[in-house]
């Protein structure tokens, strides 16, 4: 069925546009230009909608109200009205970003990976800031970790550090390290040596 359409691609068509769609759609509403589709409850004024122009594409809500991703009918991602997100958290309140782990007392909550196999391999986690000279985004601070040496198929070299990165006129300096063997690096000074070290202390 075509609306506006004389040459549906879909059982269901609604539009002008009459390219194919990249996936096999029931439902299909294409213009060309602009396009968007709304589904909206008219009794509690809550509009959600789809959409499309030359540049991107935008799902939300319209409205004021939550926007919620579910899987399993379970709330996963919750979007807040004022643009905080809850992982596995329906109330994120306390920070722009909540995840909500599993309940077990040990529970991983965020994972964050390189799949880079290289020996200097390393992932970090930044904290950013702007200065009010300009719209520049720093980052004042860094934890980063890496490999201590090229990890093979044996135990004994997948060895790691976790290093505290802050920055001084405008460039990053790792100022404090933990090695694999519990050493404690700071400022190129062992400050905590373990007697099994094996890198920096």
């Amino acid at each position: 069925i075509g609306i506006s359409n004389s040459s549906p691609q879909a059982l269901l068509h609604v539009g002008t546009g009459a390219d194919t769609p990249f996936i096999s759609a029931t439902a299909l509403v294409s213009n060309a230009g602009t396009t968007n589709l709304a589904i909206r409850n008219a009794s509690s004024n809550i509009e959600l909608l789809n959409y499309v122009d030359s540049s991107q594409g935008i799902i939300g809500c319209a409205t004021n109200h939550p926007l919620i991703i579910r899987t399993n009918n379970a709330n996963r991602i919750y979007l807040t009205s004022g643009g905080n997100v809850g992982i596995n958290d329906d109330s994120p309140t306390t920070a722009r970003f909540t995840v909500k782990s599993d309940s077990g007392s040990d529970a991983n909550a965020l994972y964050i990976y390189n799949p880079n196999t290289g020996a200097d391999a390393k992932v970090n986690l930044n904290f950013g800031l702007e200065r009010n000279a300009s719209a520049v985004k720093f980052i004042p601070a860094r934890l980063q970790a890496g490999k201590e040496q090229e990890w093979t198929g044996t135990p004994s070299t997948v060895d790691g550090y976790l290093a505290l990165q802050v920055v001084e006129n405008e460039s990053l300096t790792e100022r404090v390290r933990v090695n694999s063997r519990g050493g404690i690096v700071s400022n190129g000074i062992t400050v905590h040596a373990s007697a099994s070290a094996k890198y920096g202390g």
